[in-house]
Formats: C-alpha cells, sequence, structure tokens
C-alpha cells in the first residue's frame, strides 16, 4: 500500500509555551531582505576579510587572495546555477562547495607558481568563516534543520512559504545549525591562531578537516531535513567526511598536510562506524531516519480533526491508524501502529512514540499501551487543541 497522501490541513498553531521561532526575513534600512540572503552576504564579506588578514600578515601578496577569492565566489554561483539546472531545485550542500573551491584554488595556485598549503590554510579559514555564517541564515530559515526533539525552535507558515516542510511547522525541532555554527567558528578561531603563530603550512588545514570531518560525521546523527541521501547506513555527508580524511591522509606527510597521526585516527574512527552502520543497516532503524519520519507525518496529519478512522501505509511497511476524539474538554488524537509482519518490539514501539508525538506538537510523550500481538496504541494532546 502507497502512503495515504494528507490533506492541506493548517498546522496546529504555536501556543505560548511554543519555543523560538526565528523570522526568516530580516528588516535592514527599512528593505525586508530574506534572513538566509544576508547572512550569506555578510559570511562572504567576513570570510574574504579574513583570509586577506591572515596572508597580509603573512607577507604574502593580496592580490593573490583576492583573486581567490573571486574564484570561490564564482565557483559557488556556476555550481549553484548547474544543480538548479540539472535538477530543478536550488540545493546548496556545503561539502560540493569546498571541494570546489579547494579544487580551483589548488589549481590557480599551481598554476602561479605559489605555494599552496599557506593559501589553503586561509582559504579553508574563510570557507569555515562563510559556513558559520550561513548556518545561522539556515537557522533563520529554517533549512539544515534538526530532527523533531522535546525541546528546541519552531518554524511557522512564513517559513513554509519560503520552503521549509509543512509537516513540520510548529513542532519543536533541535537547533543543530546553532550548534554547528559554534564549532566552525571555535575552529575557525583555533586555526587563525595556529597560522599566526607560524606553524607548519597545512596544520590550520588539517585542524579544521578533521575537527569538522568528525563534527559533521556526528551531527548527522541529529539532522532532520528530508533531503539527505543515505547509502549502507551512512548518510552523503558522513561518507563525504570520510573520503575528504582519507584523501587528506594519502596526501600527508613530509611537506605536504602535517597532521599523519590525527588524520589516520580519524579515519579509522570513521571506518569503523561507517562499518558498523553498514553491517546494522536494517528497515527497524530506517524508520527514525527524517524521509521516513515525513512519511508518517503526512499520516498523521491525515487525522486530523476527523472522527472517522484513517489507515495508511510508509514505504517501509509501518501500519498507522487513527482518529480525532473529544474528551471533555480535550482534543485528543488516538492512534495505533504495527508492522505488515507483527514483528514491533515495545523499544521500537516507545520510539515511534515519541515521534509521533512530538510531530503532533504534544508537550508530553503521549500514553503508549499495547493491544494484541505487534500492535501499540498512543494517545497524544496535541499543543493548542
Amino acid at each position: 500500500m502507497s502512503v495515504l497522501a494528507a490533506p492541506a490541513v493548517a498546522p496546529a498553531p504555536m501556543t505560548a509555551r511554543a519555543p523560538y521561532a526565528p523570522r526568516a526575513t530580516v528588516v535592514v534600512l527599512g528593505r525586508r531582505i530574506p534572513a538566509f540572503q544576508l547572512f550569506g552576504i555578510l559570511g562572504w564579506i567576513s570570510a574574504i576579510g579574513l583570509a586577506c588578514w591572515l596572508t597580509g600578515r603573512q607577507g604574502w601578496p593580496l592580490w593573490v587572495t583576492g583573486l581567490l577569492a573571486a574564484l570561490s565566489i564564482v565557483t559557488f554561483v556556476v555550481l549553484v546555477a548547474a544543480v538548479k539546472l540539472l535538477t530543478g531545485e536550488e540545493n546548496i550542500v556545503y561539502y560540493h562547495h569546498e571541494i570546489a573551491v579547494a579544487a580551483i584554488s589548488t589549481l590557480t595556485l599551481w598554476l602561479l607558481g605559489r605555494p599552496v598549503l599557506p593559501y589553503l590554510d586561509a582559504v579553508f579559514m574563510g570557507l569555515g568563516l562563510f559556513l558559520a555564517w550561513g548556518r545561522l541564515g539556515c537557522f533563520m530559515v529554517g533549512c539544515c534543520h534538526g530532527r523533531p526533539c522535546s525541546w528546541g525552535v519552531c518554524y511557522g507558515p512564513e517559513h513554509a512559504r519560503a520552503g521549509f516542510s509543512r509537516h513540520l511547522v510548529g513542532v519543536r525541532l533541535f537547533p543543530i545549525q546553532l550548534v554547528e555554527a559554534l564549532i566552525v567558528a571555535a575552529t575557525v578561531a583555533a586555526g587563525a591562531i595556529l597560522i599566526q603563530r607560524d606553524v607548519a603550512p597545512g596544520t590550520a588545514l588539517a585542524v579544521y578537516s578533521i575537527v569538522y570531518g568528525l563534527a559533521r560525521f556526528g551531527l548527522e546523527l541529529f539532522r532532520g531535513d528530508v533531503a539527505r541521501p543515505y547509502w549502507r547506513g551512512a548518510s552523503e555527508a558522513q561518507w563525504t567526511s570520510f573520503v575528504i580524511l582519507a584523501a587528506l591522509l594519502a596526501l600527508s606527510g613530509p611537506g605536504h598536510v602535517p597532521g599523519r597521526g590525527w588524520l589516520l585516527a580519524a579515519v579509522l574512527a570513521m571506518a569503523v562506524v561507517l562499518a558498523v552502520g553498514w553491517a546494522t543497516d536494517t528497515p527497524r532503524r530506517r524508520q527514525l531516519r527524517p524521509r521516513h519520519v515525513a512519511e508518517i507525518a503526512r499520516l498523521l496529519e491525515a487525522t486530523a480533526g476527523a472522527a472517522d478512522v484513517h489507515v495508511g501505509q510508509t514505504s517501509l511497511g509501518l501500519r498507522i491508524s487513527g482518529n480525532t476524539v473529544r474528551d471533555g474538554e480535550r482534543t485528543l488524537d488516538m492512534f495505533a501502529f504495527s508492522e505488515n509482519d507483527q514483528s514491533l518490539d515495545e523499544r521500537t514501539a516507545r520510539r515511534l512514540a515519541r515521534v509521533i508525538a512530538r510531530l503532533r506538537r504534544a508537550p508530553t510523550d503521549g500514553e503508549l499501551t499495547r493491544g494484541r500481538p505487534g500492535v501499540y496504541h498512543v494517545v497524544v494532546a496535541p499543543a493548542g487543541r
């Protein structure tokens, strides 16, 4: 059975207890500007300024840094346009741009006969600062968001009109963008200090790549946006983190990228996690991934305000039925869920019940009870109803 399509249902309104809701647009000098665009501009300005300051302090020609900055902007614009032309959608993936900028910068420096690693140190510090600003923009508009959580931020209809997932309007989401922005900003600060202390060229590049690679590898577990390709139990970004660090490890050694020991440790740690994820990549684990959670959300929305029982099934065989009832002054959502082979265990059922409660914007995890073998029932009281 295919996923039951949800009718157009207005999301539950946020109450006074709802957490902070960022604004998708900001007013600057009387003009309303998309927050993501504003933070992107601030990111480019600060990134170029930092790169020029770092290379200038080292006595390197600023015209080379300016050329690399210009080429980075052109690379960014061309890559965004190419992706939109090929897919029909604007999709900005940081790692894609990092790899492209690194490749273009390396080729340019080689053609100019300039030392590669000292300039790449500055380029990557600039990229990191741009990313930190960019994640603040993501936080404001709701892209690259976290998973449903018992506490966090809420996004509203304003964000949905700008492209935010409608099934998550009013749902508390873990502010993973802010966590990433803090980690990246701290790493850039540490890298800039290292450059000022005249450490071996490439050290700042290695530190940034290792710290961000490991951080991004772990942060992927908390990302909740549906446009996340997975393969063999890991997301695209996790595989990319592994490949980048493995490539740096292959290039490490005397006269090349420093930090061979740390790179080796990071690559081995990632390899172990990827191997375990590959071996344990089961449909049960996939039930809590963002794409499947979105399917669950659409099934839940189909029951909102309905007196009759609605039944549907997700692509992983999770059957959900539910309806809305009145209990005195309260409006309650009642759901039953099971798997096709009736093998749903209580531990997984509790996790699914928690997800259901959060997707229905309930202040608590709901009341879970067991029905016949493999079937569980949960009752939630959505906020604002």
